[in-house]
């Protein structure tokens, strides 16, 4: 993005900044028989929000299934439950979340700011220290994602069941020091990776379906989390 201010007097400023990113994904599914399931993922994100041997994270991923109701010995239990699984997943993934080039130390050309030579009183373009500090080994923050669920259809599928708990574990979360003497030194500090957070819960959800004659059906759905 470009933009351009006109300064009182007269002169103007011109900043010119980019960002991107770049990212690989690849998957692997298995599947047997529709009972057991297997699924691996994993991808490769880059961002210019950190430095060149920083810049790449890398974050997998884990899910699998088991149908129990595709079983042989489930068939006596078809006429009440017509579906059950359970299922399981964990994903290491990250966030960059702070700002572009906070880790490398910036300059900006300012007029009437170089020395002075020969009794010269006009002084030219200098290149003067912007005073924001950087921070070159700010990183990917990593959040630990766990969840083991249920799924089940009851009353020839006319009820469903879904049912998860979570838990959520983030640590070197991308955050600013709110106590640091930032006053002392003239200036905020950048970002650091130093935050951490846990989240757990659950989650069920109830869903009836049905039919009112031929031409017309209705669903009810009811959720829960805490």
């Amino acid at each position: 993005a470009t933009g351009t201010s006109t300064n009182p007097d007269g002169s103007s400023n011109e900043t010119i900044s980019e960002a991107g990113r770049m990212s690989y994904f690849g998957r692997l599914d298995y599947n047997f028989a529709n009972k057991y399931i297997l699924e691996a993922q994993v991808r490769a994100d880059a961002s210019q929000n950190f430095a060149p041997e920083n810049r790449w994270g890398y974050f997998p991923s884990f899910s699998g299934g088991w149908v129990i109701s595709e079983e042989n010995f489930f068939g006596k239990f078809l006429n009440t439950v017509s579906f059950l699984k359970i299922r399981g997943s964990v994903g290491f993934m990250g966030i960059d979340n702070t700002k572009s080039y906070q880790w490398l130390r910036s300059y900006a050309i300012q007029t009437g700011k170089a020395a002075i030579y020969g009794g010269n009183a006009d002084r030219a373009l200098a290149a003067v220290m912007n005073v924001d500090l950087a921070n070159r080994a700010v990183h990917w923050d990593s959040q630990d994602k766990y969840n083991i669920g249920l799924d089940a259809r009851f009353l020839r599928s006319r009820l469903s069941l879904s049912a998860d708990y979570y838990i959520n574990k983030s640590y070197n979360m991308l955050s600013n020091l709110t106590s640091a003497p930032s006053i002392l030194i003239g200036t905020t500090l950048p970002s650091e990776n130093f935050g951490k957070a846990n989240v757990f819960g659950y989650e069920a959800t109830a869903t009836w379906r049905d039919n009112i004659g031929k031409n017309w059906s209705y669903n009810i759905t009811a959720n829960y989390w805490w």
